[in-house]
């Protein structure tokens, strides 16, 4: 059965996820500690957790290292990640695909779905090809991965880029998706399709005003690609390629699964005895002569792709941040930076194995995605961000010591005329002062005209804007309500 296999095609969405929260949206709150399996039940997914019982998953297992491990499975709820599995997915399940005027029927062997602790999630489906032998057919497979939401209009044109006229995902007899990419893109741009929507099922919302407790918002990262991996068998193939046979235009479009876009300079080749790799920001190819275990390379793409989707996220998170009241920005900066760290200690790798050949396949997907470009940038914006939370956490303090040295100084005339007078003053009037006039004028005089006249004094030393304007011509009325009493009645102290 496995000889059969000609290629193998797994398509892989990053995405970003968020829970509701009843005082809106925060940054990255809610996600370090969350127990998401025992809060939300994903409707239409089962839980996965690894455990080495057999002699491949053994071979997993010690084929990274831990901490790569570690990101890869929940062994056990110790992990940052939650595992999903596709349920409904049968023997007789297919993906169908129409691109151009011919259609390709694959067979659907699982949907896997990844949530991370610090809000992204990578949702994966693997297919099989047992019947397209040719290197066009092969491509024609891979430009599902194209297919998160068209990335021009009309569609007219970017069919003639290879973008699928129709998607069909049979699960079972009940169970069948069908898209034919007939919404109206124009009213909703950057809309996920349906079929993706319905993959994911009713736990995930994609308009965050639609959000309700128990669901997750998600939005995709990548735009309107899927990452793709592909596993190609064909020996006369892979000998014209060694040989350079095939033009470089082609595979271009081999690697690109498109007719018009290039590789960027510095896309990697990587030339090995019985296999060839094609390695761009969208895809790794591998030609070879005779099938191999996909699921090894699986992993590295996960690896690699995680650290992607978590630097872009944290890119929208400070966007988003640049939008937040000051009062809210110090707390939003701080649960951002609580999950930088965690990203930069435990989630993001400079190595993963001890094997030779996996070793470079991971660096040149770190390459092509600008991983180690990614991080410097992050790193520098996270020290901007913080010396700005810094100074906005200094100002804040100085108001507050500014607010105290002035309401010690507006009571420095109370404190003056109680202990000229003693404390004894009026003291039998007090125990019944709303009797006493008397009381409340000398309260009046002493206390009130005061407090008010440094606070006054004060306001016009503060920054100019709507809100301190109204502060200030409070505080006017109140003085000069209080001063045309002392003037009136005096200050109750005959």
């Amino acid at each position: 059965m496995q000889d059969s296999i000609i290629s193998t095609h797994v398509f892989y969405l990053p995405f970003s996820w968020e829970l509701k929260n009843i005082s809106g949206r925060q940054v990255l709150k809610g996600h370090k500690h969350e127990k998401t399996k025992d809060r939300i039940p994903l409707e239409g997914w089962k839980d996965r957790v690894f455990k080495a019982l057999t002699d491949e998953s053994y071979n997993e297992y010690v084929y990274f290292y831990k901490p790569a491990f570690q990101m890869l499975y929940d062994v056990e709820g110790k992990s940052m990640v939650y595992n999903y599995e596709k349920q409904g997915i049968e023997k007789e399940s297919f993906i169908q695909i129409k691109v151009g005027e011919k259609t390709y029927k694959t067979v659907l062997r699982n949907m896997e779905l990844r949530l991370y602790k610090n809000g992204i999630g990578l949702l994966s489906f693997k297919c099989l090809n047992k019947e397209y032998g040719n290197p066009e057919d092969i491509i024609a497979i891979n430009s599902l991965s194209k297919s998160v939401y068209p990335y021009k209009l009309p569609l007219e044109n970017a069919h003639k880029d290879l973008f699928p006229k129709e998607v069909i995902i049979h699960f079972n007899a009940h169970e069948e998706i069908v898209e034919k990419f007939e919404k109206d893109y124009k009213q909703a741009p950057m809309c996920i399709c349906d079929m993706i929507r319905k993959v994911l099922g009713p736990s995930f919302i994609f308009d965050y005003k639609f959000l309700e407790k128990g669901k997750l918002f998600v939005e995709p990262l990548f735009g309107n690609r899927m990452f793709a991996l592909c596993m190609y068998q064909n020996p006369s193939f892979l000998r014209d390629v060694k040989n350079k046979v095939v033009s470089k235009r082609f595979l271009n479009s081999f690697i690109l699964f498109s007719k018009k876009e290039k590789l960027l300079e510095g896309a990697t080749y990587l030339d090995l005895p019985k296999v060839v790799y094609g390695i761009s920001r969208f895809s790794l190819v591998c030609m070879m002569e005779s099938n191999k275990e996909s699921k090894l390379y699986n992993q590295l793409v996960i690896l690699a792709l995680m650290q992607k989707a978590s630097l872009l996220h944290f890119g929208n998170q400070i966007a988003f941040i640049a939008d937040l009241p000051k009062n809210e920005l110090v707390s939003a900066i701080g649960n951002l930076y609580e999950i930088y760290i965690q990203f930069i200690s435990q989630m993001r790798f400079n190595e993963v194995t001890v094997d030779v050949q996996g070793s470079y396949i991971y660096n040149e997907l770190l390459r092509q995605l600008s991983i180690e470009r990614g991080v410097k940038e992050l790193d520098f914006e996270m020290q901007e961000i913080h010396e700005y939370a810094t100074l906005i956490d200094k100002a804040q303090s100085k108001g507050k010591m500014d607010f105290l040295t002035i309401i010690g100084t507006a009571l420095v005339i109370p404190t003056f005329v109680t202990g000229f007078f003693g404390m004894n003053i009026l003291q039998e009037q007090f125990m019944d002062w709303w009797k006493h006039s008397e009381i409340m004028l000398w309260f009046n005089g002493y206390v009130m005209l005061p407090v008010l006249a440094v606070l006054l004094i004060y306001s016009f030393w503060t920054k100019k804007s709507r809100k301190s304007m109204v502060t200030r011509n409070i505080l006017l009325g109140l003085f000069v309500i209080s001063f045309y009493i002392l003037i009136r009645w005096g200050c109750g102290i005959g």
